[in-house]
């Protein structure tokens, strides 16, 4: 609670039951386990593992930065593409699929603030993620 027992005591004694605060509802407040519902954290967060190295990367994401637009050519052969965009702190912003057509498809992102992204990208039962910077 950031203060030692006895200034919490002094604060928070209970002077009807004589009953000290820490001794009664310190194992109320701290819980011994947790669980945290999946719901949570698949794919609405990105991590740091996520972020690519740039190797054995099968789609070309440009242009970087960009404007409204961002064009994709996918260097092996898919019928579809799909994304979940998340900003600089991994917070995931929105997600679709795009048709490929020539190996080729765009996404219009016209509404994003200027700033950095990160573009999560599926095709083909791989995962790739694009850093992106929105001007």
């Amino acid at each position: 609670l950031g203060a030692g027992n006895l200034i919490i005591d002094t604060t928070f004694f209970n002077h009807a039951l004589s009953k000290s605060f820490t001794d009664s509802k310190i194992s109320e407040i701290l819980k011994k386990s947790y669980t945290v519902d999946s719901t949570c954290y698949i794919e609405n967060t990105l991590s740091i593992n996520d972020i690519p190295n740039n190797r054995n990367q099968k789609c070309i994401v440009y242009p970087n930065p960009f404007m409204d637009v961002l064009h994709f050519n996918i260097l092996e052969q898919s019928l579809t593409l799909s994304y979940q965009l998340f900003d600089s702190k991994g917070q995931f912003i929105l997600r679709g699929i795009r048709d490929i057509l020539n190996k080729k498809t765009t996404i219009s992102l016209p509404k994003l603030n200027s700033g950095p992204y990160f573009l999560r990208l599926q095709f083909n039962g791989r995962s790739e993620v694009h850093k992106l910077f929105r001007l």
